[in-house]
């Protein structure tokens, strides 16, 4: 059989499918393994949720079956890597956004007005999502009712003000590290170097903002730490290693032809 020559960019329709694929697909996957106790109870309801997303699973599956992908069709890992790795930090922060728009439980630890700072705006303190969908049906739920099935100790039904929004956080983190990553991208470096960049920073990122949000913690050692946590450790030394190992080396890996 005779194998037609392919430019790069006509491998996305492909790539993009996969992304979509096992991005859902891993999402769902990560969020059941955080949440085993209610997949037991109601496995065909949380399998076919459209809620109960984890982006860390989809980064993972959707990361995972692209570098099989493009290897398979001859592009170089690290050069795709690093082409994305502005893109994925930006796409993270946007999606944020939606997260807040709909109020899906990404929310933070309780707040209160009375401990805001002068010059930070109220909305950036405490929100109480009233129109979120996370409720059962996407009925929406009391956020400080939630937090405190959660475990957040500091939330006091009828006083506490709201929750923090650290979808708007990591909205602003995410678009100062893609500024970041945008600059990186033209210093001399090996392939996949900038990639590791990515991982360093979205892990750094990910790693503060659990401090102030509501999650399943479990014991590890004698310490109550989160999935995400745990993840996020995970790619910040991957991040130091990959960026150790690429630089101060010349490219080796071939560009393909556009």
């Amino acid at each position: 059989k005779q194998k037609a020559e392919m430019k790069p960019s006509q491998h996305m329709g492909t790539i993009t499918v996969l992304a979509a694929a096992f991005g859902i697909g891993g999402s769902k996957l990560f969020h059941i393994l955080e949440n085993l106790d209610e997949f037991f109870l109601n496995p065909v309801g949380m399998l076919f949720s459209t809620g109960g997303l984890t982006f860390y699973g989809g980064l993972i599956c959707a990361g995972l079956a692209i570098a099989y992908y493009v290897r398979k069709v001859g592009i170089p890992v690290p050069i795709m890597a690093d082409a994305v790795a502005p893109g994925l930090m930006l796409a993270y922060g946007i999606g944020r956004i939606g997260c807040y728009l709909a109020g899906d439980g990404d929310w933070g630890v309780c707040s209160d007005l009375a401990d805001k700072p002068a010059w930070i705006p109220g909305f950036l303190w405490s929100e109480t999502f009233p129109d979120n969908v996370l409720g059962p049906g996407q009925t929406p739920i009391d956020p400080i009712s939630y937090n405190i099935r959660q475990g957040d100790t500091g939330c006091v039904v009828g006083v506490t003000d709201g929750v923090f929004p650290t979808m708007l956080y990591e909205f602003a983190m995410a678009s100062i590290l893609f500024g970041v990553l945008w600059a990186l991208r033209k210093k001399p470096h090996q392939a996949g170097w900038l990639f590791g960049g990515y991982l360093l920073f979205a892990g750094l990122e990910r790693l503060l903002i659990e401090r102030i949000r509501v999650n399943n913690e479990y014991d590890l050692f004698g310490l109550a730490v989160s999935q995400a946590e745990v993840i996020s450790v995970v790619l910040i030394l991957a991040g130091a290693a990959v960026m150790a190992w690429r630089w101060g080396k010349k490219a080796s890996d071939p560009v393909p032809a556009e």
